[in-house]
């Protein structure tokens, strides 16, 4: 089947392109740019770039030299002495005036086809070539359709280059062992390390510490309407299954051509009618992930490149398509990066090195941004050139969608937010940055880690080192030692002094996660995304004041036993294994009954007013979704104007309060800690304490708490002392009556208070108070009775309505 597909694929890239009318598309320069010049010999080499000048493809080296004079000058590539490269010099920016092949005064001499290390040479013999001092452009160029497929240069004033000669040395033993032996099968990890690590609730695709090599990539510059096949031939062995790519680097979409398997064998032919003017890609690399291998290319039947390697790390994943992102960092080399519809299929996306429009440097690191309108299941990756400072290893990010979090923070670009994970409510910065993704975490205001006066950084401290543990096998980390250079977890803070701590982020390795090319953060509620380290610098969050480092430990489960990070890397992995469960966040049958009796005898006007102010300020929490600290969606009007209402009612709104918050108000914890604590702070040491006695459940497994949990804990102990005494009491003296009678109403908050009395006898009625309000205490309210009351023995009714709850007392005639 696989065979079958690839000749269709072939005959299907061929024929409609013969209809095509000719068009003319050149493309500028492809420029290769050095963050840092590299040094080959004495030259330093600032760029390269790939472009077409007078109809001749050229390579074009912008070196620097400290002194001018007679260099040897040597190249790396695949040549042939059939194909005549020619060599010429200019000042940065110029022309050079014999960029001619029949004016050229040097060229590079080859002695055979296939890779080498080649000098240039001039035309009347001479084995130097005379370069000025400072910088200019070296041009390499040819009259084929090919860009010369110049790996590396080399020049030095007699030829002496150790580095240089390594390289060559590596590559003449890698190509000749697979000349002798056939392609080797790399085993499935290379490097020990290599390996896809748990990645929860991540929505992308990720490979780290991968290894990968050089695979032949060279550039085509062909004009419309020209016929070009491309040929595999005696690949090494035959089992390497090489993959033919032609494709326009400018616009893959719509000029991408692929064959597998249409040659003999398992080798490629691909036919193509050129239907553009452009500088395209060749790229030739195995149809197995792991595999490296030589082969022969022939274009238009004539041998084009001898014993060429075929290498690269090929990765199937999810299908990705719209706006994705693909991108390799923590690299050691130079990466070349490319997307496909699938193994054999054609490709639609590639970059280089990366020079987006964000703050971050990517340097030498890849990255494709691109909305792509046909899935994209297969990503590849190859060195940028056979040279030892190339090949490496690096870690790969597949299909990331872009993130939104930036627009909350001013020095965030948007370029640079790429998201890693999407909203979530569930779990927030702090969670995140200590490997937990199932519950949300705030140190300051979770009494597991404050019982009231604790410093704010002490309660990150305290759950950074697992004091409680997190979960089983969770990281330790700590700040001793740990500084900007180190630090894993940066800790950010607003101002200098001791609190308002607003955020954390990190960076690989941390809890053993990937983490972008960068840091990487979850705001408050919002996406979860990576960023440059100070992106989230401003009022929001401040700066990065404090960092941790990894202690070297981790968390040990109930036997005492370490758990390391191969046996237990998230909290739903302990779950998931038994170590540990997530706890049941509800009151006991006790709490929860006496919750429901005070909320019973809780007045309806003052449950209406409560419930008025709470859902004003509620509606303004949108405003500070990427807060974890619940501080933040305090500083409002609304929530100012609902905490003065709660204070002034006392205790008496408390039930009102605890029953929005076990619903899963978390956010509204300051305003519980800020009503509660005067009398009740003793209990969160008691939360504490018990959850330090007690961390496991019944079956000895560890609960993983959240802050939200652990604050109904709290609550739970509240109801535990609260009183149970009724809003407001009645006292009516003297009784009997005989004139005047005093009515005392002790109110245990502000309430709107009305007062009649009647008389049984004479149907008499009198309003003594109207629909007034009062502040919390006892308030005395005195009558006469005479003149509506009737004869001994008559009764008079008291009612007192508070709130719209209604008491009434009976009061005797006396004589």
């Amino acid at each position: 089947m696989k065979t079958i597909y690839a000749v269709l694929l072939s005959v299907l890239s061929v024929a409609p392109l013969t209809l095509l009318k000719a068009q003319t598309d050149v493309d500028g320069p492809i420029v290769k740019k050095f963050e840092t010049p590299q040094k080959f010999g004495d030259a330093s080499l600032h760029s390269i770039r790939h472009e077409v000048v007078n109809n001749f493809p050229c390579v074009v080296y912008e070196v620097e030299l400290q002194m001018g004079g007679a260099y040897v000058v040597q190249s790396l590539g695949n040549f042939s002495p059939a194909n005549t490269i020619y060599v010429t010099q200019a000042a940065s920016g110029a022309l050079p005036p014999d960029l001619d092949p029949n004016r050229a005064r040097n060229y590079l001499k080859a002695g055979e086809d296939g890779w080498q290390a080649a000098q240039v040479m001039g035309t009347s013999g001479e084995d130097r070539m005379f370069l000025p001092v400072g910088r200019f452009d070296l041009y390499f160029f040819t009259r084929e359709t090919a860009f010369p497929l110049t790996d590396r240069i080399s020049i030095t004033p007699d030829g002496s280059d150790a580095e240089f000669d390594e390289n060559v040395t590596k590559v003449n033993e890698q190509i000749q062992l697979q000349i002798e032996r056939g392609p080797s099968f790399a085993p499935k990890e290379p490097n020990p390390n290599a390996r896809v690590i748990p990645n929860p609730a991540g929505n992308y695709s990720h490979e780290v510490n991968e290894w990968y090599n050089y695979s032949t990539f060279n550039y085509l510059y062909l004009t419309a309407g020209s016929l070009i096949t491309l040929e595999t031939s005696n690949t090494v062995g035959g089992t390497s299954d090489p993959v033919l790519h032609l494709f326009d680097p400018n616009n893959p979409d719509a000029r991408s051509w692929t064959d597998d398997d249409s040659g003999p064998g398992l080798e490629s032919k691909l036919s193509v009618v050129i239907p553009v003017t452009a500088t395209y890609v060749l790229l030739v690399r195995p149809y197995y992930g792991y595999v490296t291998a030589t082969t022969k290319i022939f274009k238009n039947s004539v041998l084009y490149l001898n014993n060429t390697p075929v290498g690269g790390r090929l990765f199937t994943h999810t299908a990705y398509t719209g706006l994705r992102n693909f991108f390799t960092s923590y690299m050691v080399g130079d990466t070349r990066l490319f997307t496909l519809n699938g193994i054999a299929s054609n490709v639609r996306g590639y970059n280089d090195d990366y020079w987006g429009p964000g703050t971050f440097a990517w340097g030498l690191r890849s990255r494709i941004t691109k909305n792509f309108p046909t899935a994209i299941n297969t990503t590849y990756v190859c060195a940028y050139s056979t040279s030892i400072f190339s090949s490496g290893i690096t870690d790969t990010y597949m299909g990331n969608p872009n993130g939104a979090a930036y627009s909350w923070f001013p020095s965030y670009n948007a370029n640079d937010c790429i998201q890693s994970a999407p909203f979530s409510g569930a779990y927030n910065c702090i969670s995140w940055s200590g490997g937990v993704t199932a519950t949300w975490i705030w140190p300051p205001s979770d009494p597991a880690y404050n019982t009231g006066a604790v410093p704010e950084l002490i309660t990150f401290d305290r759950y950074y080192s697992n004091t409680p543990k997190r979960f089983t096998g969770a990281w330790d980390y700590n700040r001793g030692g740990a500084n900007v250079g180190n630090a894993v977890i940066d800790l950010w803070k607003v101002g200098s002094g001791l609190t308002g701590y607003t955020h954390a982020s990190v960076k690989k390795p941390g809890n053993n996660n990937p983490h972008g090319y960068d840091w990487e953060s979850k705001p408050g509620s919002l996406d979860r995304c990576f960023h440059p380290r100070n992106a989230l610098n401003g009022p929001s969050y401040g700066a990065v004041t404090d960092y941790y480092v990894f202690a070297g430990t981790f968390a040990k489960n109930a036997a005492g036993q370490p758990a390391t990070k191969d046996i237990v890397a998230t909290d739903a992995d302990a779950v998931r294994l038994g170590y540990d469960v997530y706890e049941t966040v509800r009151l006991s049958n006790n709490a929860q009954t006496k919750l429901t009796t005070l909320l019973g005898r809780t007045s309806p006007a003052m449950a209406n007013e409560f419930a008025r102010r709470y859902d004003a300020w509620k509606a303004t929490w949108g405003n500070f979704a990427y807060s974890s600290n619940p501080e933040a969606y305090t500083k409002n009007n609304e929530y100012n104007d609902l905490y003065s209402y709660s204070k002034n009612n006392g205790d008496a709104v408390l039930p009102l309060l605890f029953n929005r918050y076990i619903q899963g108000d978390f956010l509204s914890t300051p305003l519980l800690w800020k009503l509660t604590l005067p009398n009740y702070e003793p209990l969160l040491k008691e939360v504490r304490d018990d959850i330090l006695a007690n961390p496991n459940d019944e079956q000895g497994r560890h609960i993983i708490r959240s802050t939200f949990g652990n604050n109904v804990l709290y609550i739970e102990k509240i109801l535990r002392d609260l009183t149970t005494a009724a809003p407001f009491t009645v006292t009516v003296s003297p009784n009997p009556v005989i004139d005047r009678m005093n009515v005392d109403v002790t109110l245990t908050a502000e309430s709107k208070v009305s007062i009649n009395i009647s008389s049984a006898q004479t149907g008499a009625k009198v309003a003594m108070v109207r629909e007034t309000s009062l502040p919390a205490g006892t308030h005395r309210f005195t009558t006469s009775v005479k003149q509506m009351a009737g004869s001994t023995g008559d009764m008079i009714l008291v009612q007192v309505q508070v709130d719209g709850a209604l008491q009434t007392v009976k009061v005797l005639v006396g004589q």
